[in-house]
């Protein structure tokens, strides 16, 4: 996977609790579900609303879900009536395809679950969903998977051509009393900037391939460096914050620093990093056990990393 595009997003929901998240944008082959279960019951499908089991608890926003609202035009709710949250992709009215190809052959919207306990993910595809009055060539074919094990959103695009609509936003906002909490996603879709404009569109239908993930830096081990330093006194450097930790290709920083090293278990400098604009890439590490020294105000402070 080759990350193109990352930024920090905070999401404040009732102004009581906040929720940041990293936006990776990357591509990645799209794959169709193996063994999907319909949530249409087999019927055509237009402007109907599904209740969609995950499997597992999923905390969003300072809630614990089990399952969600799946609206047929590509969104998801946490309810049906009264909904405060809703996340995916709108603007497009989507309906079956089938009603362009063959009526008696509906194609459903779909889900499957897959992975261990504590590490699954929820997956829900749309699949040849055609674009309300368009012609044929208008489709979309694109999934939004649920992380159990980091709380992280991902939102993948397969083919998807939308010539009557080709504005399309990806994002998390509430609704109801608290419309202006959340982002957008908008602009060029592939390097998408997010904004707390509600339905702010993109230029055009992300490509095949397309991924956008909503990193979960609570979940994800987002806590300010804690170690020690050069004394050997314990210290706390907040508001820097490393996230994730583990890390498997990439270590986010919040905070300013001068510099960052990774150094291994034999006191080798592996990484030496100062550009502050970009994240510190942990993917030529093998995985194991690394120290990481922050240097800041002529100081150095060292924390154990863990690469996945």
């Amino acid at each position: 996977m080759k990350t193109l595009y990352t930024a920090l997003l905070t999401f404040a929901v009732c102004s009581a609790f906040a929720q940041s998240f990293i936006l990776e944008q990357s591509s990645e082959t799209y794959q169709e579900l193996s063994s999907p279960v319909d949530l249409t019951g087999g019927e055509l499908w237009d402007d109907d609303e599904w209740v969609l089991p995950l499997g597992f608890s999923f905390d969003l926003f300072g809630k614990t879900y089990t399952e969600f609202n799946v609206n047929s035009n590509g969104f998801i709710l946490d309810s049906i009536n009264g909904a405060e949250m809703k996340l995916g992709m709108v603007g497009p009215d989507l309906v079956d395809g089938a009603f362009l190809i063959d009526f008696n052959n509906p194609i459903p919207v779909t889900y499957e679950l897959s992975g261990t306990a504590g590490d699954q993910i929820l997956k829900l595809q749309w699949k040849d969903a055609n674009v309300w009055s368009a012609d044929s060539t208008n489709v979309v074919n694109y999934q939004v998977w649920f992380h159990e094990g980091n709380g992280n959103l991902s939102f993948h695009f397969g083919n998807t051509v939308l010539n009557t609509t080709p504005g399309i936003t990806v994002q998390l906002y509430s609704q109801g009393a608290y419309l202006d909490d959340g982002f957008a996603l908008g602009g060029d879709p592939s390097s998408a900037t997010a904004s707390t404009i509600i339905n702010m569109k993109m230029t055009a239908a992300p490509t095949d391939g397309s991924v956008y993930t909503y990193v979960n830096i609570v979940s994800s081990g987002g806590t300010g460096v804690t170690g020690t330093n050069d004394l050997g006194s314990e210290i706390n450097m907040n508001p820097i914050q490393l996230y994730p930790n583990p890390a498997k290709e990439f270590l986010f920083v919040n905070g300013e620093y001068d510099e960052i090293s990774i150094v291994n278990m034999l006191g080798q400098t592996l990484i030496s990093h100062t550009d502050f604009s970009e994240p510190v890439s942990v993917s030529n590490l093998v995985a194991g056990n690394y120290l990481i020294k922050v240097y800041s105000n002529d100081r150095v402070y060292t924390q154990k990393i863990v690469k996945h």
